[in-house]
């Protein structure tokens, strides 16, 4: 019995060790891919820019909000059937998370491609849609503007 509890010990003294291994092998490559995108000065550029108009999305989020009643609000209009979305004026704040979450995971695409040879071409591809689509966003915003205050 006590050199079957000396093998479960054993097992789990191996298990426990190879995955603290991997965590730490997972940290250096991390700090190391971060370095080489962050390296990269368009990526700060772009960064810089998704950040500021996600920025700009979360203020007018917040303005609207403010501004808007506790009644439901029109959140989508349709030029072919008029209003289609109506809700709580919570959903605002959905297109600057979306917009958010587009810059987050890009980043982490990225780091994961840092070990291939087209790094710039995709750092450029996946950027740029980061902040064309926090733009875009930006301006359903402006839209559920127009429409609820016009």
């Amino acid at each position: 019995m006590n050199k079957k509890n000396n093998y479960k010990n054993l097992y789990f003294m191996l298990i426990t060790g190879k995955l603290a291994h991997y965590v730490s092998l997972g940290k250096e490559n991390f700090k190391t891919a971060t370095k080489t995108i962050w390296g990269l000065s368009f990526v700060r550029v772009y960064l810089l820019v998704a950040a500021v108009i996600n920025i700009l999305d979360w203020v007018g989020s917040w303005l609207l909000y403010r501004a808007m009643g506790p009644n439901l609000t029109v959140l989508h209009y349709n030029v072919d059937f008029g209003i289609d979305l109506v809700g709580q004026r919570q959903k605002l704040f959905l297109n600057p998370t979306i917009g958010l979450t587009f810059i987050f995971l890009d980043f982490l695409f990225l780091l994961v491609w840092t070990k291939q040879k087209n790094l710039n071409l995709v750092s450029h591809i996946l950027l740029v849609t980061a902040a064309l689509v926090n733009a875009l966003l930006l301006l359903s915003l402006l839209a559920v503007y127009l429409i609820n205050f016009r």
